[in-house]
């Protein structure tokens, strides 16, 4: 059972906290009815839009959700010059959302190559992995515009100032037609592109809001892709 939480506290941009302890509770086993038929609907919806899939990092675990990752590379045709990695499971199930939220999500990443293909589980997949678990674990849920800090902004590796995520809707690369056509068990599925944001950029999301944070972006040309190396714009 996922430890119960409530929000605490209303950040200068109005978006509010939710307070949680630790890694929450993962639930363990299967669920009631086979999801086989929301991975196979998925992985059609995922080769239409993305093209085929190069590789799916298995979640390896007996737990709940069952994420795994999907990386597809370039493809000229659908005219997508970078490699995507998204997740498979999130969406099978529910999140706990306010009423007329939609209460199933899948995330979204690029990268301008691929991985070490002698990783079995590189960074960027591992992160996006244990992203698309945390509403599980902690009984809450992600939108448009949340962030999450890692732990207490704790850096994602001993040499980068990234230390937590922005989820956001995937405009930037993605068509109204992509992100709103998967529908699972008669509800909307939505993507959030999982943006790694460093402490001040998190900050100044939180004092200044999306847009101002989205007119940083234009404005510093912040690149879009995974990029441990990369410095703050801020």
């Amino acid at each position: 059972m996922a430890k119960k939480h409530k929000g605490k506290g209303v950040n200068p941009d109005g978006s509010r906290n939710v307070e949680h302890i630790g890694e929450g509770d993962q639930p363990v086993g299967f669920t009631e009815k086979s999801t086989l038929p929301f991975i196979e609907q998925r992985e059609r919806y995922y080769q239409k839009w993305l093209g085929p899939c190069l590789t799916v990092y298995h979640e390896m675990q007996p737990i709940l959700p069952h994420v795994d990752v999907y990386l597809h590379g370039p493809s000229k045709k659908m005219k997508r010059p970078f490699y995507t990695l998204v997740t498979g499971g999130m969406s099978d199930l529910r999140m706990n959302t306010p009423p007329g939220v939609p209460r199933r999500a899948e995330l979204i990443g690029y990268l301008t190559a691929p991985p070490d293909p002698d990783d079995p589980e590189p960074l960027e997949v591992y992160l996006m992995r244990h992203l698309a678990t945390f509403p599980a674990r902690h009984d809450t849920w992600f939108g448009h515009g949340h962030t999450v800090p890692n732990g207490n902004y704790q850096p994602f590796t001993t040499d980068c100032e990234l230390t937590g995520s922005l989820l956001v809707v995937p405009t930037f690369f993605e068509d109204e037609e992509f992100l709103n056509g998967l529908t699972i068990d008669g509800d909307e599925v939505i993507f959030l592109w999982q943006v790694l944001l460093t402490t001040d950029e998190l900050e100044y999301k939180l004092r200044h809001g999306l847009e101002d944070l989205f007119a940083l972006f234009s404005i510093k040309q912040f690149p879009p892709y995974f990029d441990f190396d990369r410095k703050s714009i801020v």
